[in-house]
Parts: structure tokens; C-alpha cells; sequence
């Protein structure tokens, strides 16, 4: 039997609107698993620390047993709840706790991403004067209970935690999904009859700068059952050509232009077109390119090490877009921040050229974005693109 429970997202509230975040229950063969882990009821930045712990209790803590949760990629959509998660609040050993907890299943990149991620969400809360609903050292530890996996590497279930584990009854495999650096989708495959099931949240079939296609169509083919995320996209070269021409026209008008970006997901998508986009047409001493957030520079940093799982022809060196034995993430035209006593220098030392910023804060609720928005929103030359 199969049976798929949305214990958060893929639901409709009162207003219409679906809710953000996501966290499934899947029951397989005598298998549960929890496939992401977010409630942003219970993450939300307005939370003060007597809120965050009842919020806490009402819904991470009464979750219903599980044998394993798997991550599907970086974002905060996907793991912005994870320190909740673990409500471990004494000085367990985190080894021995380790073998007690359900085990969490997620590729490297989604480890160290979304470790940038969930810093990147409390500095910004915590810039704003507010109380994070989790804490430092609460994400410390949940991000150390991570059990890093490979794409094709299989797992069986359940989970050996023990000395004599029971016979597996399904096994578990991550595949390229793309859309972001180590995204994944699990192909879950029931050993008894060899019946499988494919769950994947968001996907890109098609090649980009920085990654490559998603494996669903050879990885994913022939399953039984395919549980997905609702959605598609348009021609990826006509968006491409539509973001930069109209950023191209924006600028050329004087205005300075907001993009609001996540922290480490499909910025680095953005910030790689833009780069190149602005080496092509020599831009560099004309307008400016800003990336700004509290995290960027720790961002960039990881990003430039995990090369090995992005685009095959990135990690052959190059594709005659950018220097060849240059790094493809040199960004030599993008110029890092963190504050906006930052920003506002890089822009004074251009005598006041236009400015193009990748700001940190998707919802613009809090962050840089949020920041930009309220400075720059009194003209109306400027402009913010989704």
C-alpha cells in the first residue's frame, strides 16, 4: 500500500493561496518517510522565543513515526524547519544521539547550501531586531545529525541503527533533479514485487549554466507511481534573454534594479548569467553588479568548491564564456556586500552608476531585500524583478 500524507504545503488555506514550505509523509511497504521538513507557521520571522517553542510543540513535536527524513535540496522551502526538527534539548553525545533519532538523508551540497541558507535567514532576523526561531547552535546540531548521500547511491529500509537490523523491505535512491546545486529526487523501490515510486519536488529537465539536467527522464521512467510539484517553465534561452534585456533597458533609463534572491539556490543561477552577460557587453565600467547578504562571501566560497556537482561542462574548465583556466564562479564583474554601508560605497566610488543588486530575502519580509525595497521604492525610475 501506498499512502501519501502532506502533513505541510501541497494544501490550500482560506484564501486560495497554497501555503510555502513542505513536509510529506510517505508510507511504502512498511516504510515511512518524511520527505522534507517545513512549516513556515513555525519559522516565521515575527516569532519570539515563548511563541517559537509552542509553535514547536504544536507540530514538530507531534509528528507522526517515521523511519528516516530525506532533504530534497537547499532552499528554505525544503529544510527552513530542520533545527525544529531535533528537540533534543539536553547535552545528549550527538554520536550516540545519532543512533536513536531517525536518520536525515541529503547530498553534500544540500548540506553545506542550506547550511548558508538557514544563516543567511537568522542573520537577517536577528539584523531586524527580531528573535530567529531557532538558534545557532539548535542548527549547529541538526545540520551534524545529516547523513550525507551520493546521486545513484541506494539505501536500504529500514535503516540499520542497530545490531541485527531487520530484512530491508525498500531501498531508497537519490537522483539529479537540478533546479538547484545537489537537488535530488528519491526513487523509493519495493523489494518484494520490485514496484517503485519516484517523489521530487521541483525539477528542471534541461541543461543550465550551472547545472545539469535533471535525470528524471531515464532515472525516473517507468516507475509505478510519480508524486511530484505542480509547475513548468518556459524556454530556458528566451527567459535568459528576457532577464538580461530588461535589465539591460532598465539600467540604460538611470534606474537601479532589485532582484530578490534565496541565499544559495537559484541565486547562483542568476549571478552566473549575469556575470557573463555583463563580460560580453563590457559593462563593468558603465553599471554596476552588486550580490548582497549577510552570507555572500561564505556562499561564494562554498560554491566554488562544489564544482564536481554542477554542469559537466563547468567542471571541464570552461565553455569559452569566461576565461579559460578561470574559475567559472570568478564573478569578475559582480561586486560582494553585506550591508548597505557597503553598497552605498560601491556605488559612490562608480560617481552613482546604475545598479543592478541580487539581494538576499526571496519573500521580502525581511533582509536585504526588504532593505533595498523601502530605500529605493520612493522613485519611481527605480525597478524590482521577480
Amino acid at each position: 500500500m501506498l499512502r501519501v500524507t502532506p502533513l505541510y504545503g501541497s494544501r490550500w488555506d482560506n484564501s486560495g493561496v497554497s501555503r510555502s514550505g513542505s513536509c510529506t509523509l510517505i508510507e511504502y511497504a512498511d516504510i515511512k518517510v518524511l520527505v522534507d521538513n517545513n512549516n513556515t507557521s513555525a519559522s516565521t520571522s515575527s516569532t519570539t522565543a515563548s511563541t517559537k517553542k509552542s509553535s514547536s510543540e504544536s507540530f514538530w513535536e507531534n509528528l507522526p513515526p517515521h523511519d528516516c527524513l530525506v532533504l530534497t535540496d537547499s532552499t528554505l522551502e525544503s529544510m527552513g524547519s530542520l533545527p525544529l526538527y531535533d528537540n533534543n534539548d539536553d547535552d545528549t553525545n550527538n554520536t550516540a544521539y545519532m543512533d536513536v533519532v531517525p536518520p536525515i538523508f541529503a547530498t553534500f551540497p544540500t548540506v553545506k547550501m542550506g547550511q548558508m541558507s538557514l544563516y543567511d535567514y537568522h542573520a537577517n532576523i536577528s539584523l531586524d531586531g527580531c528573535t530567529p526561531s531557532f538558534t545557532l547552535e539548535e542548527m549547529d546540531r541538526a545540520i551534524s545529525l545529516i547523513r550525507t548521500i551520493k546521486y545513484s547511491q541506494t539505501l536500504s529500509l529500514p535503516f540499520p541503527l542497530m545490531e541485527a537490523p531487520p530484512s530491508p523491505f525498500v531501498t531508497i535512491t537519490a537522483h539529479m533533479a537540478g533546479h538547484v546545486v545537489g537537488g535530488a529526487f528519491y526513487k523509493f523501490v519495493r523489494l518484494r514485487d520490485e514496484t517503485s515510486v519516484v517523489i521530487t519536488h521541483v525539477y528542471h529537465i534541461a541543461r543550465e549554466l550551472h547545472l545539469d539536467a535533471a535525470t528524471l527522464l531515464r532515472d525516473g521512467s517507468g516507475v509505478d507511481v510519480l508524486i511530484t510539484y505542480p509547475g513548468g517553465s518556459a524556454s530556458l534561452s528566451k527567459v535568459r534573454r528576457d532577464i538580461t534585456e530588461r535589465i539591460l533597458g532598465l539600467l540604460r533609463r538611470d534606474a537601479n534594479v532589485l532582484l530578490p534572491v534565496d541565499a544559495s539556490g537559484r541565486s547562483l543561477e542568476l549571478v552566473l548569467l549575469l556575470d557573463r552577460f555583463w563580460s560580453r557587453n563590457n559593462l563593468s565600467n558603465t553599471f554596476n553588479l552588486v550580490w548582497f547578504g549577510p552570507m555572500v562571501h561564505n556562499t561564494l566560497e562554498f560554491t566554488r568548491s562544489q564544482l564536481e556537482w554542477m554542469n559537466s561542462v563547468l567542471k571541464q574548465g570552461g565553455d569559452g564564456d569566461f576565461d579559460r583556466g578561470g574559475h567559472p564562479y570568478a564573478l569578475r564583474n559582480v561586486k560582494l556586500c553585506t550591508n548597505l554601508a557597503e553598497l552605498e560605497k560601491i556605488i559612490s566610488s562608480s560617481n552613482d552608476n546604475p545598479t543592478c543588486v541580487l539581494a538576499n530575502g526571496l519573500s521580502l519580509d525581511h533582509g536585504p531585500a526588504r532593505d533595498l525595497l523601502l530605500k529605493w521604492s520612493d522613485n519611481d525610475n527605480n525597478a524590482i524583478l521577480f
